[in-house]
């Protein structure tokens, strides 16, 4: 079951998914299903979640020319600087540094 969750993150990372869309797809309750996640993955949903968007961030980071907005927006996130956020608290440097750094 969570393995068949991970695969929905994985393949919609990109879209506006949570808890509650999650749960319709694997026909669970949003409290059990946040339960049984966080007990076999050691993570809850929203910190997977963003694990995911941030690995493809860092991805196209590396390997692409998109602007940081861009590639925000491709991982999932509408507002720019939010992303910005979430990737230094993530990686500990700013989505551009990384970019320098790790190409």
């Amino acid at each position: 079951m969570i393995d068949d969750v991970k695969r929905l993150i994985e393949d919609h990372y990109m879209e506006d998914i949570g808890l509650g869309w999650l749960a319709e797809r694997v026909f669970l309750t949003q409290t059990y299903l946040s339960y049984l996640f966080n007990k076999e993955a050691g993570l809850t949903l929203v910190k997977y979640i963003t694990k995911v968007r941030m690995l493809k961030a860092a991805e196209l980071l590396r390997h692409t020319n998109m602007t940081i907005a861009d590639i925000g927006a491709k991982v999932g996130f509408l507002n720019d600087s939010y992303f910005c956020k979430i990737f230094k608290n993530h990686h500990g440097i700013s989505p551009a540094k990384f970019r320098e750094t790790r190409r």
